[in-house]
């Protein structure tokens, strides 16, 4: 079950529906680019940790068709429980607390690397877009906090949706490693 300290995002909510698809929209491109130069393919073994609306999973799933498989693990599993593919296992899954999924954490992977990415994001285009919705969602939680006011808040959403402001986007890590041959 989701701890609601840990989990700002409510996927029942039709607002993270839309930021789902926001973050789809504006960094799958790039992972697919990144998961295309490493080679992934037909008989991959593949997690992704933190699938949110499956997009990525989906796509891996198809790619390592055949005899691969993927884990899509996330803390709140309601819309990737929406697909179904037979090479697709769905977990609910803390990346902060929990171990890696069982078979991982020792598996005696070799050339290990990790690389993230950032890319800029513009008000009135798809980033400006995500961080609104992402604002939208966890409005309540930070006024709560007594952190910000609600003008505060508001001068945020004017600024997403303001084609002059810039900003940098969440960091997307890609971490990877091969068995011995």
């Amino acid at each position: 079950m989701r701890d609601e300290t840990k989990y700002a995002y409510d996927n029942s909510r039709a607002v993270q529906s839309e930021r789902l698809a926001a973050l789809a929209e504006a960094l799958d491109p790039g992972t697919v680019r990144h998961l295309d130069s490493i080679g992934v393919g037909r008989g991959w073994r593949c997690l992704e940790v933190g699938a949110g609306g499956g997009s990525i999973a989906a796509w891996l799933s198809e790619r390592v068709a055949g005899d691969g498989a993927v884990v899509a693990t996330d803390l709140d599993t309601t819309v990737l429980r929406e697909l179904s593919r037979p090479n697709l296992e769905i977990r609910v899954h803390d990346v902060l607390e929990d171990d890696l999924p069982e078979g991982l954490a020792g598996a005696g992977l070799e050339d290990v690397a990790c690389d993230g990415r950032v890319s800029m994001w513009r008000g009135a285009e798809v980033g400006g877009a995500l961080w609104r919705l992402t604002v939208i969602q966890v409005r309540e939680a930070m006024l709560a906090s007594g952190l910000v006011t609600e003008a505060d808040i508001e001068h945020v959403l004017a600024l997403c949706d303001d084609p002059a402001f810039s900003s940098v986007s969440p960091i997307v890590m890609a971490a990877r490693g091969r068995r011995p041959a």
